[in-house]
């Protein structure tokens, strides 16, 4: 499935503002516009509750650390400046309550939605 921009509408999670894609129509399943990292970045909010932020973030326990990235990972991002706008973004919707889950963090798949 390829979604374009039109695709997205602005939506509140965890206060924090962000471009989504409500992809069952139901609001279980949000696809969000994470950018930094990656053209064309993506995540997911699931039922309200979890936040699979793939490499928006390095881990969740570095979420805070995004602005001061060393030169090498900052060389890495496709938008150093946007990927710390996302990170402050992950702080606030961690501060709502919702568990924000990075690629990088050892989660298995039974542990996501506990």
């Amino acid at each position: 499935m390829l979604l374009d921009d039109g695709a997205f509408q602005p939506v509140s999670v965890g206060g924090a503002e962000l471009q989504a894609h409500d992809l069952f129509g139901d609001g279980s399943y949000l696809v969000l516009d994470l950018p930094g990292h990656a053209d064309g970045h993506l995540g997911a909010l699931v039922e309200d509750s979890v936040l699979l932020a793939g490499d928006a973030g390095w881990g969740h326990d570095l979420i805070e650390e995004s602005a001061h990235l060393r030169a090498l990972p900052r060389a890495i991002q496709h938008d150093a400046a946007a990927y710390v706008t996302t990170a402050r973004v992950l702080e606030q919707v961690a501060a709502a309550g919702i568990r924000v889950v990075c690629s990088h963090d050892a989660v298995g798949a039974t542990e996501l939605l506990n």
